[in-house]
């Protein structure tokens, strides 16, 4: 499945490497690495996230955790095109997007 990434989520993935790399290189390095290989398994796996609803107009986004990272990955599948977006990714102890 072809997995594309939102602005927002590029620039998320940009802020965490930053906070992160300020703080330990290896870590930054660790984070992203671990965020990417989750960009990955979505894209051979794109049901396996939690699926939750913002309201009933929008569509159903899934959400799936970064393993041993407190960050989650909020994605859309589209079956049709056979695509996947990343709409962001946010920290865990951020307020959730339900």
């Amino acid at each position: 499945m072809r997995l594309r990434l939102s602005r927002r989520a590029v620039h998320r993935l940009t802020e965490i490497g930053a906070y992160l790399r300020a703080r330990s290189l290896s870590a930054a390095w660790d984070a992203q690495h671990a965020i990417r290989d989750c960009f990955d398994l979505l894209a051979r796996c794109p049901e396996i996230g939690r699926r939750i609803r913002l309201d009933d107009k929008a569509a159903a986004l899934r959400v799936v955790a970064a393993p041993r990272w407190p960050y989650l990955i909020y994605y859309q599948v589209d079956p049709k095109a056979e695509g996947l977006t990343v709409v962001t990714i946010r920290h865990a102890a951020q307020r959730r997007l339900t």
